[in-house]
């Protein structure tokens, strides 16, 4: 899927033709899981590797944001 933003620095608000909630909601994940100095999640258990599990499901938020939308204008 081609996007208009660069995955890996989304912006915070919701560009054109996105579903916003699902957006925001992700935004919120993907700020609380960071990598720290040593490459792991700054919110998750000690010693997890980042991108953690909630990282990774807000990467996917972004993309199901951008379908809902386009989905719901059938």
């Amino acid at each position: 899927m081609v996007v208009d933003f660069d995955p890996d620095d989304p912006p915070l608000e919701p560009p054109d033709g996105t579903e916003p909630v699902v957006w925001r909601m992700a935004q919120a994940i993907r700020a609380a899981h960071q990598p720290d100095s040593t490459a792991c999640c700054v919110t998750c258990r000690v010693n997890v590797p980042w991108p953690c599990p909630p990282s990774r499901l807000a990467a996917r938020g972004f993309l199901l944001a951008i379908r809902l939308r386009r989905t719901s204008r059938r």
